[in-house]
């Protein structure tokens, strides 16, 4: 099909076009040799350039495909790895109509719930991956055998015109960031919500059309990445580098190592990103570092913490990063992303308040040394013309300065509603203030304003954020009863506590038979089993007699009681696992220079091919990381009954690919949940890479 030339002028382009297609076209005939993208790879050495006229020709090609299966206005499931396969099918998702649906790729024995879960939910009949991914997608649709399964790699770069002009008011992504896997919620955002939010940011970050952005590592499936990274290179004309999520849960360093190689003027991520980046660097490693183009430090996704900004600020000012570049914002995706901030180049604004006062709902200003004050991190103020407003969640009335109730929001970048939920979309992003006129969102957070800046307090809905990631307590209760019937069915708890380093898990389950000699060996599988599902391990799992867990007269859980139970320790306890003390970080005495590109790689001192040399390198990382002695360190423990999370237990991954010199599959991780069973995957890898190098003959010996 020949091509039907669209491109706008400069001046549309200035006059705010209707959609990203719109731009990316303009962008693709005027400058596509420029790269929009740079994705380094996830050995933190190559890199791929991605130019406009090359993301322009792929989404064309995906386009081409997607028309030929009749996708246009049906959701499609996009999942993609980060980077030019990721970005390429979305825009072709935009380019046909289609609905984009992003999800993780499902990794083995992990997600799949959830990812069918998005999937039915979506009534998605396609889903987008890689070749080599269609056989473990499609087994574990199983279940699902009408959903058809595309290979990225099947669509080849097209020349295939728009057949309609994209209206600002047609869906253009549906975002499964934090609904529960039971009740997946899809937010719907359109191609107006993109634009308004995408200029937002423009605004508010002061970034000029055409000029350097920064350094994402943030996942593309989030409201923030996708956003924030991907899609606001389009739609600045910047040039962006991605880095895959794994990449800098492996090695927080490389993050800052990327922004002082291409010279980075934005970049940001959650408050834990800029805490692992304390915690797992040494100061020679900050000594070669130069942060000093880093102009915009974003934090946002979960509650930002004064004292991980100034541990961070003192940190890396020798390496020239500036305290007046921090940037707290507040956001989720329901409104798009972004909803409030502060002023560039002022940093973050701290106030105290009277913890006492708070908790009775009400902003008290004290002095920050006070014994019971409270020091929080300014929001900052309305952004892009959106309204927010202090609302009491029972009378619907409006709030007044300083006075604590759940924030709403108004405004073009709140989303169209809930996917197929007209109920909880009315009920949701229809609300009502009393004696006011029009329709909020209600986002479920609680806040107050003090000085005209938003503060975030807390949370009405049962969300638990650990590390920026959003957990339904419902979705864990499930996963705990459901791994042995010794347990009560619907009589268990889990909630977060905040800690001096963010939020952890705790989890209190009845028990449905008097407690046994059983419990010591069932409560290590609860914790391995929620690691598995939800890659978090507890701070504490509790097993408590029949009938302790605190209910309504209706037998509806009364989570916030049984909480406080578990803190005054009133509960009838029959038994308790608690997370192994200790952190695992990066080696002090292996600090070296891991800039993507550049020669300094040291000599290898693991051999990948010796299950028994990878054995003993793990349990004498983890002995002396945790604190344990030799004897409680065995190759059969799994990672859970170690204390190690998905976060920890990638750091482990990134000091086994410093010993050996060679990238490792995070896969393996999670397919070997054991010391020795993550040791002989290593093995039985290494020597297939060796057998299939000896089996490849030079062909300079060729005759």
């Amino acid at each position: 099909m020949p091509r039907q030339s669209s491109a706008v002028s400069v001046a549309a382009i200035n006059d705010r076009p209707a959609s990203l297609v719109e731009v990316l076209e303009w962008r693709a005939a005027t400058t596509g040799s420029e790269p929009v993208y740079t994705v380094i790879a996830s050995d933190g050495k190559s890199e791929d350039c991605v130019t406009y006229a090359e993301l322009d020709r792929g989404a064309r090609g995906v386009a081409e495909g997607l028309a030929a299966l009749r996708t246009e206005g049906a959701p499609v499931i996009l999942a993609l790895s980060p980077g030019r396969p990721f970005v390429t099918a979305l825009m072709g998702c935009f380019y046909a109509g289609a609905l984009a649906v992003p999800a993780f790729p499902p990794r083995p024995g992990a997600q799949q719930a959830r990812f069918r879960a998005i999937l039915r939910d979506a009534g998605a009949r396609l889903v987008v991956t890689h070749a080599d991914l269609v056989p473990s997608i499609r087994a574990c649709l199983v279940e699902d055998s009408h959903v058809r399964v595309l290979a990225l790699e099947e669509c080849q770069s097209g020349d295939l015109a728009r057949a309609t002009e994209i209206d600002p008011e047609t869906p253009a992504v549906i975002q499964y960031t934090s609904g529960s896997t039971g009740s997946p919620k899809g937010v719907i955002i359109t191609h107006g919500n993109l634009m308004h939010n995408l200029e937002t940011i423009r605004c508010e970050f002061r970034h000029d059309f055409g000029k350097p952005y920064g350094v994402i590592w943030l996942p593309p499936y989030h409201d923030m990445g996708l956003l924030g990274g991907v899609l606001h290179a389009v739609y600045v004309g910047s040039r962006t580098v991605l880095m895959t999520p794994s990449a800098f849960l492996r090695r927080p360093i490389a993050w800052l190592q990327a922004i002082h190689r291409y010279g980075a003027v934005t970049s940001g991520g959650p408050t834990f990103a800029y805490d692992l980046c304390v915690r797992k660097t040494t100061p020679e490693e900050r000594a070669a570092l130069d942060l000093s183009s880093w102009q915009l430090a974003f934090c946002g996704s979960e509650p930002v913490r004064a004292d991980v900004l100034r541990a961070f600020a003192r940190a890396f000012e020798p390496s020239g990063f500036r305290p007046e570049a921090f940037y707290p914002c507040y956001g989720l995706a329901e409104s798009t992303l972004f909803v409030t901030g502060g002023t560039k180049g002022r940093g973050a604004r701290e106030y105290s308040f009277e913890l006492a006062e708070l908790e009775r709902g009400r902003a008290r200003p004290l002095d920050a040394r006070a014994p019971k004050a409270l020091t929080l991190v300014s929001a900052g103020r309305p952004v892009g013309g959106q309204s927010v407003a202090i609302v009491d969640p029972m009378t619907r009335e409006g709030l007044g300065e300083g006075e604590v109730g759940e924030v709403w929001i108004a405004g073009p970048s709140v989303a169209a509603g809930y996917w197929q939920k007209p109920e909880e979309t009315l009920a949701t992003f229809g609300a009502e203030r009393a004696h006011a006129p029009g329709r909020y969102l209600r986002t479920g957070d609680l806040g107050f304003f003090h000085d005209g800046e938003l503060f975030v307090t807390g949370r009405l809905k049962e969300l638990i954020i650990i590390r920026g990631l959003n957990h339904y307590p419902q979705d864990i209760e499930a996963t705990v009863q459901s791994v042995s019937p010794l347990l009560r069915q619907g009589r268990g708890v889990a909630f977060s506590l905040e800690r001096k380093d963010g939020e952890e898990l705790v989890i209190v389950q009845e028990l449905a038979v008097p407690s046994g000699s059983s419990m010591g060996e069932l409560l290590p599988k609860l914790a391995e089993r929620v690691l598995e599902v939800h890659g978090i391990v507890p701070a504490a799992i509790v097993l408590v007699a029949r009938g302790s867990v605190p209910v309504t007269s209706s037998g509806k859980l009364m989570r916030r009681e049984t909480k406080n139970a578990y803190l005054e320790r009133t509960l009838t306890q029959r038994g308790m696992w608690k997370r192994p003390q200790g952190s695992f970080g990066g080696r002090r005495d292996e600090a070296r220079d891991w800039l993507p590109g550049e020669d300094g790689t040291a000599a290898p001192t693991l051999d990948l091919g010796d299950a028994g040399s990878i054995e003993t390198f793990i349990i004498d990382q983890l002995v002396e990381k945790l604190g344990r002695s030799p004897e409680e360190v065995s190759p059969e423990h799994s990672f859970a009954q170690l204390g190690l999370d998905s976060l920890t237990a990638l750091t482990l991954v990134g000091e086994l690919e410093r010993a050996a010199s060679r990238a490792i599959p995070t896969d393996l991780l999670y397919e070997q949940p054991t010391i020795r069973g993550l040791a002989r995957a290593l093995a039985l890898r290494r020597a297939d890479e060796l057998a299939e190098q000896s089996s490849i003959v030079p062909v300079t010996s060729m005759r």
